[in-house]
């Protein structure tokens, strides 16, 4: 790619500008200039298939966002007859595989506009908690059997279009994986599968490999596959050029190596003899890949051989039955490490949400509908299974599983199938809502009080109660969860647990966090007329929010009664005081951290560059240059000390820094680190989290004046 660079340099730069037709433009050129490689080539190997399936794409995006046909038909053609007749050895008519793609492609339009959004519509009639879940279910099962038969349409023709004998059903055995061996894949799911032989032929390994570009071939020709923005990469930079916002990836091979082709960073093979396939289900590749170990326990017969997929399924019990070196069993690691890697969010959830009463929240973070919605189900159901090791196949059925194995009541698994719908619904209703595989669910914001109809729309779902309730489900869960991986014996597990929160503290923070304040304040109000000493902490943090930092401040003296006080009370002191524009007892608050962090040997931490960016800020504030500057550089000689460097701490770290340079009339310098400041706000917040760009934006025209 070293000849490329200065292309990719401009396409950086039209992206940047969001300059459509110049992209279009450096795409084609960048994609004729990988074509001439591939031709250049004297051997035919399959990573000449790979580059130009990555060819192909990049001709697609061109035509694609550009408002005009840049590139002809006769080079489309030119580069599907080398992949097939030069690369894939085909005989085929190219005509009758363009015409089943035609087919392939409105089958997959039937299913995206009008099944899916038939689920969502009939969901969204339902009034009633069971009607909607049934539909869910039944749904799902309808939308997942038409996708099977369009995969395995797909299978077929790459078949056909190979012809080799020595593709035979009885020979292999496709498997599917991920959302696509549970049941709950939408139209817009990336697809996931390994390959099973019955022996270590390497012949037939390269020719079901070759099988698999073609299908990989057919999906990329469908339209909605993303742009492989690992080819356009520079030295030094860590991730290339995004294109999801142009592309607007959905139906496609998964881009994380789940399938027989993997990935090049990627050291396994999908494509193995049962057995070598089940001995990737141990703790070293646990340790490497998780997700990996899981989905090749979680995975479901789908085409070919079904002997090969029993022999396997009763190989992978024998593994997860074994004892470890813990003497633990090895299902049981299993479980604990997917309930670690599964359910990040959900942790800082059961810690009551606790944030800062600053600019250091996570208002300005998208909400993904993927990992903060969809994946609690399914690792915690899926946690509690392989726990106790219950059957089930799709999470309906890992449900019913736990339920006749009496590990849950009646009450619960209703309650789970419930979370599952909800999961289910929103994730759907996203995509659908987006044409393609979008994962952001709303966006945080700021000092809005919004009523229902206006949240409901604003989160992609009919019925924000919903939402609520499903959190309200997914907390007592995880703690269940948590329980239940040290528990041995089943007869002591709590099979009376309703997995339900209704405590009136747990249901007014989750309203607080999908923007329902009023609703979250009237919970919390009643919650404290109840005697609930952990209402104050809300309520702190909820007038905090809302611009009423006296009342905030009340309440968080109720909080801190016969409380020994830690770094975040004094930060969360030193804020309000500020609030209350008490600057003397504000720094007074903000001065006490460094000390206390020295007296626990963490005064080279984030903390006290955030304590000495305060406490220069004020002293600015009270016109103490001296001070001020003294502050900033204890600050700068921490940041440039530690290798950690948190995204919120450092945008306050780079505007404390402008300020300081705005008022030396330095203002070059000011501008480099409102920028700075803006760079890291990017990167933290994500590109589209507009609420923080706009703070630092105003700070910016506020130093400009």
């Amino acid at each position: 790619m070293e000849e490329l660079v200065s292309e990719i340099h401009l396409l950086i730069k039209a992206k940047f500008e969001n300059d459509i037709n110049e992209i279009a433009r450096l795409l084609k050129k960048l994609g004729q200039q990988l074509w001439q490689k591939i031709i250049k080539k004297n051997e035919i190997t399959l990573n000449v298939a790979n580059l130009c399936l990555n060819v192909y794409k990049i001709y697609q995006a061109a035509n694609k966002i550009s408002k005009e046909n840049l590139v002809t038909n006769q080079e489309i053609l030119e580069l599907k007859d080398f992949l097939f007749k030069d690369v894939l050895k085909s005989n085929n008519d190219l005509n009758n595989f363009l015409i089943y793609i035609d087919m392939f492609h409105k089958s997959l339009r039937e299913i995206q506009c009008k099944q899916a959004k038939a689920i969502i519509n009939q969901a969204q009639e339902k009034t009633k908690k069971f009607d909607k879940v049934s539909t869910i279910k039944d749904g799902f099962r309808e939308l997942n059997l038409s996708l099977q038969k369009l995969l395995s349409d797909i299978i077929q023709l790459a078949i056909d279009v190979l012809g080799d004998d020595s593709i035979n059903k009885k020979n292999f055995s496709v498997l599917l994986l991920g959302s696509w061996a549970k049941g709950t894949a939408t139209p817009y799911s990336d697809i996931e599968f390994c390959i099973l032989i019955n022996d270590s032929d390497l012949k037939l390994k390269d020719t079901l490999r070759r099988m698999a570009y073609i299908m990989n071939f057919i999906v990329i020709s469908l339209g909605q596959t993303a742009l492989p923005f690992n080819l356009f990469q520079v030295e030094n930079e860590t991730n290339g050029i995004d294109f999801d916002d142009l592309m607007r990836p959905g139906f496609q091979f998964d881009l994380g190596g789940k399938t027989s082709l993997g990935r090049l960073d990627k050291d396994y093979d999908l494509i193995q003899t049962p057995q070598q396939m089940a001995n990737y289900i141990d703790l070293n590749t646990l340790d490497r890949d998780p997700l990996l170990v899981a989905e090749l326990i979680d995975c479901e017969y789908f085409f070919g051989n079904k002997k090969l997929y029993e022999d396997y399924k009763e190989m992978i019990d024998k593994q997860l039955r074994k004892k470890d070196t813990d003497y633990s069993s090895f299902h049981k690691n299993v479980a604990k490490v997917l309930l670690f890697t599964g359910t990040k969010n959900l942790q800082a959830d059961l810690e009551k949400y606790k944030i800062n009463v600053d600019k250091v929240s996570h208002e300005g973070k998208l909400l993904n509908i993927k990992t903060e919605i969809y994946r609690l189900p399914d690792r915690l159901i899926e946690g509690l299974r392989l726990i106790f090791m219950t059957s089930g196949n799709t999470l309906w059925d890992k449900i019913s599983g736990l339920l006749k194995s009496n590990i849950i009541s009646k009450e619960a698994a209703t309650n789970l199938e419930f979370i599952t719908a909800v999961a289910l619904q929103s994730r759907l209703f996203t995509y659908t809502t987006n044409d393609s595989q979008n994962e952001n669910f709303g966006i945080w914001d700021t000092n809005i009080v919004s009523n229902i109809a206006e949240v409901e729309s604003f989160f992609c779902i009919d019925d924000i109660a919903d939402l609520v309730k499903f959190y309200q489900i997914a907390i007592p869960l995880y703690q269940f969860v948590q329980t239940s991986i040290n528990i041995e014996d089943k007869n002591k597990i709590n099979t009376n647990e309703k997995f339900l929160d209704e405590s009136l503290v747990t249901k007014a923070t989750i309203c607080f966090r999908f923007m329902l304040y009023r609703e979250a304040e009237l919970l919390l109000l009643e919650a404290n007329l109840s005697g609930a000493k952990d209402a104050y902490f809300q309520l702190f943090r909820l007038y905090s929010h809302l611009g009423k930092p006296q009342l905030a401040y009340e309440y968080y003296e109720k909080y801190i009664e016969n409380k020994s006080l830690d770094v975040d009370d004094l930060f969360n002191l030193g804020y309000l005081k500020l609030s209350l524009e008490d600057h003397k007892d504000a720094l007074e608050w903000f001065n006490r951290i460094p000390i206390n962090l020295e007296i626990n040997n963490q005064a080279m931490s984030m903390e006290c560059v955030q304590a000495h960016c305060n406490i220069a800020n004020i002293e600015g504030l009270l016109g103490n240059k001296i001070s001020e500057s003294t502050h900033l550089e204890k600050a700068k000689e921490i940041v440039e000390t530690i290798s950690e460097k948190r995204g919120h701490i450092m945008i306050d770290y780079y505007i404390s820094f402008a300020k300081w340079y705005a008022s030396q009339n330095q203002f070059n310098l000011s501008e480099e680190n409102i920028q700075k400041a803006l760079d890291f706000a990017n990167n933290f917040y994500n590109k589209q989290a507009h609420v923080k760009l706009i703070d630092i934006n105003q700070q910016a025209a506020e130093l400009a004046e």
